[in-house]
């Protein structure tokens, strides 16, 4: 505390030439407060700024000499400072520009927990469609209504905290757990065919079967009867039908492949664009416009950090790939490859409930396109439920 308030009062170092014992006894009998006396020759000493002119007539009764060796203070701060006014005006605007920095939103940080199909971007997204951004004003941010509002466009989320860190915003995200599926086997309801095919064994668990190996069923006809009759007990049940019908099935696919098309492929040119983004704001470094026409865009962005702080500043890169047109001719392989790429993705939506046993591929070429028919025989379950209404 002593040495803050010599600071805040100003204070010198002289040093004193021969005689030093007889100014310093002097110094004593005066009450003038000497510290930090070291021993010489010469000897130096500190004293109050404002007290260093009182030594000298002092110093003349000792027959001594002083010196100014050194001055420090505030005092003698702020009088350098005054020769500087640049620096003092630079250090107030700096001050107030902070204070007005410090009234917007710098940095979003969300954190994800049990995340499997959220992602940090999809937040970042529905936060900008409500206008929180860096840059935002803070008193412009409803932590609680943001919440809600989370809580409502994203239905897997089971928790989030949304919490104002000076100038960052918070966010914790946790997902809900996956449950297990559970069949549901309340009510009453009918197993019906979902496509046509010749039965070729039957699984019935519950309910009455009302078809048999061999049988000939059209898509849409009652399999399995949630209705269980028994004629000499005179017993009669509503249940809830289950089982598996496999039956030989037959699936028709379609594909058509031209053999001269049109591709888009880079010319080999590049455009680079970049820019500063500050507090939401973007600053061009580039001029450079973009190319007419179709392009592919690759996005970069490297946000600036000051230790282990994100600053609401950030360097985007935008490079630009223009594309041309090409045309290309197929070979009937090259085409057949194709349509059997195509076909597999149709297979894969088909969904089919159980094992292919032959495919046959027809094909042919008129007016340039390849036409492919694929036909699929397969045993699958053509059993689905259909619910029982009771008004």
């Amino acid at each position: 505390m002593p040495k803050l308030t010599r600071w805040l009062v100003g204070w010198v170092r002289f040093t004193v030439k021969s005689g030093g014992e007889r100014f310093l006894n002097s110094c004593a009998r005066k009450g003038i407060l000497l510290w930090d006396i070291r021993p010489g020759p010469p000897i130096s000493c500190c004293i109050r700024d404002s007290s260093y002119r009182d030594l000298r007539p002092i110093a003349r009764q000792a027959k001594v000499k002083i010196r100014l060796q050194k001055k420090a203070g505030l005092k003698r701060k702020i009088w350098a400072l005054k020769k500087r006014p640049g620096l003092v005006i630079g250090a107030v605007l700096c001050l107030l520009n902070l204070w007005y920095l410090s009234h917007f939103l710098w940095t979003v940080n969300i954190q994800m927990q049990g995340a499997e199909t959220l992602t940090p971007q999809k937040i970042e997204d529905t936060l900008k469609q409500l206008g929180i951004t860096s840059g935002t004003p803070k008193e412009e941010i409803p932590t609680g209504k943001v919440q809600a509002h989370l809580m409502d466009a994203f239905p897997e989320i089971s928790w989030v905290t949304v919490n104002d860190r000076g100038c960052d915003l918070e966010i914790h995200v946790t997902e809900k757990s996956n449950a297990p599926v559970v069949e549901d086997k309340t009510g009453w309801c009918h197993l019906r065919a979902k496509c046509s095919g010749v039965i070729t064994r039957t699984e019935v668990f519950a309910g009455k079967a009302l078809v048999k190996a061999g049988d000939g069923v059209y898509e849409g006809q009652l399999l399995v009867s949630s209705a269980v009759v028994d004629h000499e007990r005179e017993f009669y049940q509503m249940t809830h039908a289950s089982g598996k019908i496999y039956a030989d099935t037959k699936h028709v696919l379609k594909e058509q492949v031209p053999l001269s098309t049109e591709i888009s492929e880079e010319d080999g040119s590049v455009v680079v664009r970049r820019g500063l983004r500050i507090f939401g704001m973007q600053i061009p470094l580039s001029f450079s416009l973009p190319p007419q026409g179709e392009a592919r865009h690759e996005f970069e962005s490297q946000t600036l950090a000051a230790g282990n702080t994100a600053l609401p500043v950030s360097l985007e890169v935008e490079k630009i790939y223009p594309l041309k047109k090409v045309s290309i001719e197929r070979t009937e392989e090259q085409a057949m490859a194709e349509a059997d790429r195509l076909l597999s993705e149709q297979e894969e939506q088909a969904n089919i409930d159980g094992e292919v046993l032959k495919r046959e591929d027809q094909s042919k070429i008129e007016n340039g396109v390849l036409f492919v028919e694929r036909t699929l025989n397969c045993e699958e379950n053509i059993a689905e439920e259909v619910k029982i209404s009771v008004d």
